[in-house]
């Protein structure tokens, strides 16, 4: 028994006419015909029986049927999950990543992906570096976004972003008239320091002003910049971090200004890495990278403001 055979079955079932099954089916009435006439040779019995222009079942046929039908809802409801996972309907995508990048960058491209793909929906948790690595590697997460380097079994990491660091200060600060802040020109200012534990970053900003021979005045740390950017709205002091980061808080009066001398920060996605990343993963890392240029486009233009 074939399912071509059970397909023009269910369809004669249906339509009670060979002619409309075969119209359906987009197939020839005299192809239809010698189908069913295939099926009941095979299971031995008669199907249908003509009352004028239509097809009568037998009550051997109703009971066929059943069994059919049955089969065909599987088939159906397969049909749909096939077609859900091609159109990303009822997606999980679980998404684990440190603060400024996920209060940053992430808060803007987590809507832009759902405008794309509606059915999906994205589980962020916000971590600190070790935490971020060690979900990916455990399978907790499907991606992970970090702002230090990666080195751990199991996982391993793309760059998908470098800016240079900016230097952010309250409206109305003496050194929002300058087009740039050098290291120098915050020797005497209150410092609010936004990586507040060792790592790259924070690493990275040290030594720009250890080169530039400064001693900074450092009054507040805290470990995200979202923190950092609240806190010099309030005037409590000026800061160097990520222009993500600041670009969110420019309409609330934030000044930002490029740095110098120039400080690096890379941003990168963390898999695993004994697998290749799911369709919907991909999707977002590439409408991730649409939203970091724009971002990256908008730091710059704010910068130069």
């Amino acid at each position: 028994m074939k399912p071509r055979h059970l397909e023009l079955f269910r369809a004669v079932m249906l339509n009670r006419s060979v002619t409309r099954a075969a119209e359906e089916l987009r197939t020839s009435q005299p192809t239809a015909s010698r189908i069913l006439a295939e099926l009941e040779r095979e299971i031995g019995f008669k199907l249908f029986l003509r009352e004028g222009n239509r097809l009568a079942p037998t009550p051997e046929a109703v009971a066929l049927h059943e069994e059919v039908q049955r089969s065909f809802v599987g088939l159906e409801r397969i049909r749909a999950a096939a077609a859900g996972i091609a159109n990303f309907r009822s997606d999980h995508l679980r998404l684990v990543s440190i603060s400024s990048f996920a209060l940053g960058p992430l808060a803007h491209a987590v809507p832009a992906f759902q405008k794309k793909f509606d059915g999906v929906c994205v589980a962020i948790e916000i971590h600190a570096y070790d935490e971020v690595v060690a979900r990916v590697a455990a399978r907790q997460a499907e991606v992970g976004f970090t702002a230090y380097p990666v080195r751990k079994a199991g996982v391993h990491a793309r760059t998908i972003a470098r800016v240079d660091a900016v230097c952010v200060m309250p409206r109305g600060h003496s050194l929002a008239r300058a087009c740039e802040v050098q290291a120098r020109d915050l020797a005497a200012e209150p410092f609010i320091a936004s990586l507040g534990h060792p790592g790259p970053s924070r690493d990275a900003v040290d030594r720009a002003f250890a080169q530039a021979g400064v001693e900074r005045r450092t009054v507040i740390e805290t470990q995200t910049g979202v923190l950092a950017c609240s806190l010099v709205l309030q005037g409590a002091g000026v800061a160097v971090l990520d222009p993500f980061t600041a670009t969110a808080f420019a309409d609330k009066g934030l000044v930002i200004r490029p740095f110098r001398p120039t400080v690096s920060f890379g941003f990168n996605a963390v898999l695993p890495a004994d697998q290749a990343p799911a369709r919907i993963t991909r999707e977002f890392l590439k409408s991730l990278r649409e939203t970091l240029g724009e971002l990256t486009a908008a730091a710059k233009r704010r910068a130069g403001s």
